[in-house]
């Protein structure tokens, strides 16, 4: 059975039964499995796998069996059941976990070549002030701030915590290090009237598990009522890309999708993307789209 490098740190805990897991099989082989493991950040939400071990091993009787075991033991904790997408499916996975009232959230990675695109000079409003993060972070303003722009039908809302602490306890992980090393020169923070706006947050992708290690755009919002004509979100970007070009000039840029923003097309044209689906959440699917 193939194996993805991400589960492979998990294995010996499978092994050794350290993870709430399940098996159907089928004669003597394992045909397909499941397993979930608590959110060790967001204590509302538990992550689940299943798939198949061969395509042909693959229908909506097995599917349901493990899928209804996941759910029922989550939800006994008063948590809700975020879905990875179902390894060698043979397809059947999107109306059966659709039936069983799971909605999708494709996550969307966009590529940038630093190198040959210029992202232009920025333009702010003369009321708005933007600086680094050199002279320090409100941790609690920016999560507070990062769930108003999020809430209200984003398709990324259900990714943040129900709770302040939970998503508190994120913003921590994030900027000690836990999603790559945070950018001090490349990551802005934008003010009106000493109140915080909006905000772009860069890594170095030095994530473990990850092969390609390029820097990220890993957060760019703003709140709701600085949005459209101004500029704000288009301008934080172009800081963020110009800073990026002068230290990695000969790389390129991820980024998830920018439709987050609930702002309908991307901040910024020259990141090429695959279609967003309709919004939705608990079954998580990466799309890869690569860039210019």
């Amino acid at each position: 059975m193939q194996i993805r490098d991400q589960f492979r740190a998990i294995i010996n805990l499978l092994n050794s039964n350290r993870i709430k897991s399940r098996v159907i099989l089928s004669g003597i082989n394992v045909a397909a499995y499941g397993f979930f493991m608590d959110s060790s950040e967001m204590r509302d939400r538990s992550f689940a796998t299943v798939g198949f071990t061969d395509p042909a091993f693959a229908n909506e009787q097995r599917l349901r069996n493990i899928v209804e075991w996941i759910v029922g033991s989550v939800s006994s904790s008063g948590r809700m059941t975020m879905m990875n997408e179902v390894f060698q499916d043979n397809g059947i996975s999107g109306p059966v976990l659709a039936s069983m009232g799971f909605r999708k959230i494709t996550r969307v990675r966009m590529e940038y070549d630093l190198a040959d695109n210029k992202p232009g000079e920025p333009s702010l409003p003369r009321e708005i002030s933007v600086t680094g993060l050199e002279g320090g972070l409100d941790i609690r303003a920016y999560s507070s701030l990062e769930y108003e722009c999020y809430r209200g039908g984003t398709q990324d809302e259900i990714l943040l915590a129900s709770s302040e602490e939970d998503r508190l306890a994120v913003t921590r992980n994030i900027f000690s290090g836990s999603y790559g090393n945070v950018l001090q020169n490349a990551s802005y923070l934008a003010f009106h009237k000493a109140s915080l706006i909006g905000a772009v947050v860069c890594t170095d992708g030095r994530v473990q598990g990850r092969k390609d290690m390029l820097p990220t755009i890993l957060n760019v919002f703003v709140k709701p009522e600085y949005r459209g004509g101004n500029g704000l979100g288009t301008a934080l970007m172009q800081m963020a890309l110009s800073s990026l070009r002068g230290e990695w000039a000969s790389s390129r840029l991820t980024c998830g999708s920018l439709r987050q923003q609930g702002q309908g097309p991307l901040l910024f044209p020259r990141f090429h993307r695959e279609p967003v689906p309709p919004q939705g959440g608990h079954i998580l699917q990466e799309v890869r789209s690569e860039g210019v």
